[in-house]
């Protein structure tokens, strides 16, 4: 094989410097002084792959520049969160209200205008977020210094940022983003999780409870009840680190005057503990299955399993 002449790809290690392997690069470290010279016509070279590598997180103190042309211009991480851990959970989602912005950063020593990120979802029973209104930004390019300051042209992030609002229909289901960091010689991946939560529903200019409920096939009443503020005070870890505010904490609450983009409980959820139909979850509570598969959209008719849990508003 003519090693000798053959350069490696950028980001492959061998025994010489810039990425070239020889013939006597292997044999200078690949084996033993007493077979250097042997007449060995077959052997096996592993070579460590640099990869991409995501970056966890980004100093609140932290400075980015932005290049454009020659110069440099000082800008704010787009978040300081930063790359969510693989196969990590995100805040907990509600319909019309928008998550809190996340995205990643990735860095490659030497890939410096070669890097790129992709973007993912779905798989494995995942549902796409896309289709419920998910965006996402172009590849971002980040310098932590200027050139000029620091000479090191690797003091770099790319970075892909999400948005979104997901919107009625994505409720009750668990979505999957994936994200892809590569150049021409090696890739990475990682992947967040988030689900959308069940029987929650984020206001819109000029809706009030009773137009809400009427949109639901509900009554005002039990809507007022699923919302007392002793019952919200239990989800409110997860109400902060998803950045919504409850109805329940917006001072008086008046049925005919909602605040937008506030969170309200669209009524109980039931653990089914058995298997059960939609027609006897409907009969018990006295509601309809239409009712129950515009607020389950995720269910389907016929038998729903042990332990699932089921937005239920009673008629």
């Amino acid at each position: 094989v003519p090693l000798s002449s053959r350069q490696a790809l950028p980001g492959s290690g061998c025994c010489s410097t810039g990425g070239v392997c020889t013939v006597d690069n292997f044999r200078c470290s690949a084996f033993p002084r007493d077979i250097r010279h042997s007449n060995l016509r077959f052997f096996s070279v592993n070579v460590l792959q640099v990869v991409p590598t995501f970056v966890p997180s980004i100093a609140a103190s932290s400075r980015l520049f932005r290049r454009e042309g020659t110069s440099f211009f000082p800008v704010a991480p787009p978040n300081f969160a930063g790359t969510p851990p693989d196969g990590g959970m995100l805040p907990t989602a509600y319909v019309n209200c928008p998550m809190p912005a996340f995205g990643v950063y990735a860095h490659k020593e030497d890939a410096l205008d070669k890097l790129h990120l992709d973007i993912s979802f779905g798989g494995d029973g995942h549902a796409d977020p896309s289709v419920f209104g998910l965006t996402y930004t172009t590849d971002e390019f980040f310098y932590r210094n200027t050139l000029e300051n620091s000479q090191d042209p690797n003091d770099y992030l790319l970075y892909k940022g999400v948005r979104w609002t997901p919107q009625p229909g994505s409720e009750g289901s668990t979505f999957r983003i994936c994200f892809r960091a590569y150049d021409d010689v090696s890739s990475s991946t990682t992947c967040a999780m988030v689900h959308v939560a069940r029987c929650m529903y984020c206001t819109l200019p000029g809706e009030s409870l009773v137009s809400i409920a009427k949109r639901f096939q509900t009554n005002w009443l039990q809507m007022w009840a699923a919302n007392d503020p002793d019952v919200v005070a239990d989800d409110a870890a997860a109400l902060e680190a998803s950045e919504v505010s409850p109805w329940a904490e917006d001072g008086v609450r008046k049925p005919h005057d909602l605040s937008a983009g506030v969170l309200i409980r669209l009524g109980p959820t039931l653990h089914t503990r058995h298997d059960m139909t939609l027609e006897e979850i409907a009969d018990r509570y006295q509601t309809t299955v239409r009712s129950l598969l515009q607020v389950n959209p995720d269910l389907h008719e016929g038998v729903i399993p042990m332990q699932t849990e089921v937005c239920v508003l009673p008629g």
